[in-house]
C-alpha cells in the first residue's frame, strides 16, 4: 500500500512540473531581465542565452496561465530571435548577430504608446527595402540591420505615414499624426478595435481595415495589412516569408493552390486575418503564418467569370468560369 502511495506521489508532482503555468506581468524591461523572471520561475526547463545578445530588446506584456515555452514564445513576439526546445533545454538567441540594431519607440502625440505599428528601413539611395520590425505593446521595437544610415518608414492604421532618414542606431521616439479626414456629417455609433494582440498574435479586424483601405478580393485584402507585402512568389510580413492558412485547418492545398482560392473569394467574405510570428504544430507548417478566417455564412455562392476577343484577320475568343458553392461546413 505505501508503495502504491508513493508511486502515486510521484505522477502527481511529474504530472505538476509538466502542467507548470505561470503568470507575470513584464513592464519595460529587458529580454535578458524578463527570461531570468521565466527561468527563476521555472521547475521543468533550463533556459540559455546570451545575456548581450538580447539587452536591446524591450519587453512589455502580461503572460496569464502560459506553459514555459508559451510564456517564452509571447516574450519574444515579433522581434528578431528563436527560441529552440531540446528535451528539457531551452536555447535563446538573436537571428541576427553581430549586427547593430536601430531601435527606437513609436507614440502619439500625447506621448501614448503606439502598439503594433510598421517600421520598414529602406536604402536612403532608391528606397530599396532592407528589414523591418513591429512595435511591441508599450511602442518599443528594436531592428537589426547592418546599414548604418537608413530610411524609416513607420505606418499604422490611422496615423499619418513617416519617413525620415537616420543615421545614428537610436532613433529615439518617433511621435505619429492622427491622419483626419474632413467630413461633412458623421454619427458615431461606436468603436471597434482594427488590431489587437492576443497571446502573441496579431488578430487584425479586416471589415474594420477595410473600411479604411478596400479591396477587391481576400488576396488583396491581405496585402492591405501594414507590413504584408507581395512579392509575386507569396506574401511576406516585415519582410519574412509567411504561409496562409484558411480558417485554422490544414490543408492539401499547394502555396500557389491557397493563393488562387483567395483570390477567388471576395473580402466581404474575411472575418479576420491572424498574424503567427510561429505557428503552433497543430497547423503543420513552419516559420510566420497568416491564418485567414472567414465570415460563417449558411449558403454562400461565389464566382468569377472572364472573357477575352481577338480581332485580326480572323476573330477570336474564349471564356472560362469558376463558381464556389459554400453551404455550412462544406
Amino acid at each position: 500500500m505505501k508503495k502504491l502511495l508513493m508511486v502515486l506521489m510521484m505522477c502527481l508532482t511529474i504530472t505538476a512540473a509538466y502542467s507548470q503555468k505561470i503568470t507575470h506581468n513584464f513592464n519595460g524591461v529587458t529580454m535578458s531581465r524578463a527570461l531570468e523572471t521565466v527561468s527563476s520561475m521555472s521547475r521543468e526547463y533550463n533556459i540559455t542565452f546570451i545575456y548581450n545578445e538580447l539587452e536591446d530588446y524591450v519587453v512589455t506584456t502580461q503572460v496569464t496561465r502560459k506553459s514555459i515555452p508559451d510564456a517564452i514564445s509571447q516574450l519574444i513576439g515579433f522581434y528578431p530571435i528563436k527560441m529552440t526546445i531540446d528535451g528539457k533545454n531551452i536555447y535563446v538567441e538573436c537571428l541576427n548577430k553581430g549586427e547593430r540594431n536601430f531601435k527606437g519607440r513609436i507614440v502619439d502625440a500625447k506621448g501614448e504608446a503606439i502598439p503594433f505599428a510598421t517600421v520598414a528601413l529602406l536604402a536612403p539611395g532608391d528606397s530599396t527595402y532592407l528589414t523591418g520590425g513591429i512595435s511591441n505593446e508599450a511602442g518599443y521595437f528594436t531592428i537589426p540591420c547592418k546599414r548604418s544610415r537608413v530610411v524609416g518608414r513607420v505606418s499604422s492604421i490611422g496615423y499619418k505615414t513617416i519617413n525620415r532618414t537616420f543615421d545614428k542606431w537610436d532613433m529615439g521616439s518617433l511621435s505619429m499624426e492622427i491622419e483626419y479626414t474632413q467630413l461633412q456629417s458623421v454619427m458615431v455609433r461606436g468603436e471597434r478595435t482594427i488590431i489587437k494582440a492576443e497571446n502573441g498574435h496579431l488578430i487584425y479586424d479586416i471589415p474594420g481595415l477595410l473600411a479604411f483601405i478596400p479591396a477587391d478580393n481576400a488576396y488583396e485584402a491581405l496585402t492591405r495589412i501594414p507590413g504584408v507585402m507581395d512579392t509575386g512568389d507569396g506574401l511576406t510580413f516585415t519582410g519574412r516569408s509567411v504561409t496562409l492558412i484558411i480558417n485554422g485547418k490544414p490543408t492539401t492545398l499547394s502555396a500557389d493552390q491557397v493563393r488562387e482560392r483567395l483570390k477567388q473569394m471576395p473580402a466581404a467574405m474575411l472575418a479576420k486575418a491572424e498574424v503567427l510570428p510561429s505557428a503552433p504544430a497543430k497547423y503543420h507548417v513552419r516559420g510566420m503564418a497568416i491564418n485567414v478566417v472567414t465570415k460563417d455564412f449558411a449558403d454562400q455562392l461565389t464566382g468569377q467569370l472572364q472573357g477575352t476577343w481577338k480581332q485580326s484577320k480572323y476573330a477570336l475568343g474564349d471564356a472560362k468560369a469558376s463558381f464556389i458553392y459554400q453551404h455550412g461546413n462544406l
